[in-house]
């Protein structure tokens, strides 16, 4: 309908009563007459809709519709297609209004203004990781790998910073591994008093048992020297698997002091040395040793004495 939805039901209405009467058998003139002014003064109240100028509206929801939505994060992906989806049934509601339009056009273009860049994301996600890096950061780090996994591979090529995500993960890597050392070294330490513990009981037992031996090889004893030998060879094996474990330990740290080398090294010197800048000074002094191994002797003495 081209009216309002009032005046063309006050029509309707009117219309109605006036086919009430021409169907009565037997009709008054005066309430003939009343149906006629009741029907002609609703003619006069028809009101036309308000013309919508859809224009603005339809023009952001063809822009919108053009976008890639694979090239943003999925977030600001959905938040666009909802915009759309709501200017289309705007769109074909046929009690749209032109403040609804106007609405609909600047929530559409709202979300476009919105929409985040997958790899822009990853870059903010990387420049917020923690400076510097501590154990507490393990849950950053993955994300923003998991993140970077996500993205094609041209798109990986776009971020910039991926040396600083390799370069967080290898320190993280590598304070995991100390604290793992610190643990076992407690740990080492936890046992060998016990070894010495069992070994001076095994010592004990064993002068207990040679004091009694010149006196006798009585039952007691040779029970009291079994013991004593299941002590000592108890305390032998413990002390060998504790030696065992800390040297295991000790591997663990150079294979990741190694990898810190490795990983710092194969990174491009220019990338390295814009990385450098502003961290040289407070960076832990082995691993700027490792980061500047290949650079010439001149630069090495420049960032280790500045």
């Amino acid at each position: 309908s081209d009216y309002t939805e009032e005046s063309a039901a006050a029509l309707q209405n009117a219309l109605q009563e006036a086919k009430a009467i021409l169907a009565d058998e037997a009709p008054t003139q005066e309430d003939a007459d009343a149906a006629l002014e009741a029907l002609t003064d609703a003619i006069a109240a028809l009101q036309e809709k308000p013309s919508i100028d859809f224009a603005a509206l339809e023009a952001v929801l063809s822009a919108a519709e053009a976008i890639r939505r694979d090239a943003y994060t999925e977030a600001s992906a959905e938040a666009l297609e909802d915009a759309i989806a709501a200017a289309k049934q705007l769109l074909s509601s046929p009690t749209a209004t032109q403040e609804g339009a106007d609405a609909a056009a600047q929530a559409l273009t709202a979300a476009i203004n919105a929409l985040v860049d997958k790899v822009q994301a990853v870059i903010d996600q990387i420049d917020a990781l923690d400076d510097p890096i501590t154990l507490e950061s393990g849950e950053a780090l993955e994300a923003a790998r998991a993140s970077y996994e996500a993205l094609t591979d041209e798109e990986k090529d776009r971020v910039t910073n991926y040396v600083d995500l390799l370069l967080a993960e290898i320190e993280y890597y590598k304070l995991q591994a100390e604290e793992a050392a610190r643990e076992a070294e407690e740990a080492y330490k936890e046992e060998a008093k016990a070894i010495r513990e069992a070994k001076d009981a095994a010592i004990l037992a064993l002068q207990e048992y040679e004091a009694h031996a010149a006196v006798g090889h009585d039952d007691a004893h040779v029970a009291a020297a079994e013991v004593a030998l299941a002590e000592a060879v108890e305390a032998v094996e413990a002390a060998q698997t504790a030696e065992a474990l800390r040297q295991c330990v000790d591997d663990g740290i150079e294979a990741i002091d190694e990898a810190l080398r490795g990983g710092l090294i194969l990174i491009d010197k220019t990338a390295l040395e814009e990385w450098l800048k502003g961290r040289y000074k407070q960076m832990p002094r082995t691993m700027l040793r490792y980061a500047i191994e290949k650079f010439p002797e001149a630069e090495r003495q420049k960032y280790l004495h500045s």
